[in-house]
C-alpha cells in the first residue's frame, strides 16, 4: 500500500512522470510487464521466448523480464538446446527480429560439425545478403518517414 501511495503522490502531487518500471500493473504478480505489439492494444503479462522442434515439442522456454531485443536471445537459446539435448539442430527458423550478423555467424558455427562446409558458405552468403538487404530497407523506410514528417 505504501508503494501505491508513493506512486500516486509522485504523479498527482509532484506532477512527476513515473517510469513504467516503478508502476504496479498487477496486485497478484509483482513482475507483470506491459506488452505492446505493433499498433494493437496494450496487454499486460509476460514476454516469453520459445524454441520448438519440428514436431512442435517445446525445446526451450524462457519467461523474460522486460522486453529484451530478440537478437540478444538467439545465441543463448541455441546453446541451451545443444546443451540440454546434446544434439545440434539441423535447421533454425526465426522471425526478422532475430536477424543480425552475429546470430548468423553463431548459427553457422553451431552446425559446422556437420558435413556442410560447401553448403555453409553458400548459406552464409545468402543470409548475409538478406541481412544487408534488411538494413538497407530499414534505412530507406526511415528516410521516407523523415521526409514525410
Amino acid at each position: 500500500m505504501v508503494k501505491v501511495y508513493n506512486i500516486t503522490f509522485r504523479k498527482e502531487i509532484n506532477g512527476e512522470k513515473v517510469p513504467n518500471d516503478d508502476k504496479i500493473f498487477s496486485i497478484y504478480e509483482q513482475y507483470t510487464d506491459i506488452i505492446v505489439k505493433g499498433q494493437r492494444e496494450v496487454l499486460f503479462g509476460h514476454n516469453i521466448n520459445l524454441a520448438a522442434g519440428k514436431s512442435n515439442l517445446v525445446l526451450d522456454c524462457q519467461v523474460l523480464r522486460g522486453k529484451p531485443a530478440d537478437k540478444s536471445l538467439y545465441k543463448q537459446t541455441i546453446d541451451k538446446v545443444i546443451q540440454n539435448y546434446e544434439i545440434i539442430p539441423r535447421d533454425s527458423a526465426t522471425d526478422g527480429g532475430y536477424a543480425c550478423l552475429a546470430n548468423i555467424e553463431h548459427a553457422l558455427k553451431a552446425v559446422s560439425g556437420l558435413e556442410m562446409q560447401k553448403i555453409d558458405v553458400f548459406l552464409f552468403d545468402i543470409l548475409l545478403f538478406f541481412y544487408y538487404l534488411r538494413i538497407l530497407f530499414d534505412k530507406i523506410v526511415k528516410d521516407i518517414i523523415y521526409v514525410l514528417l
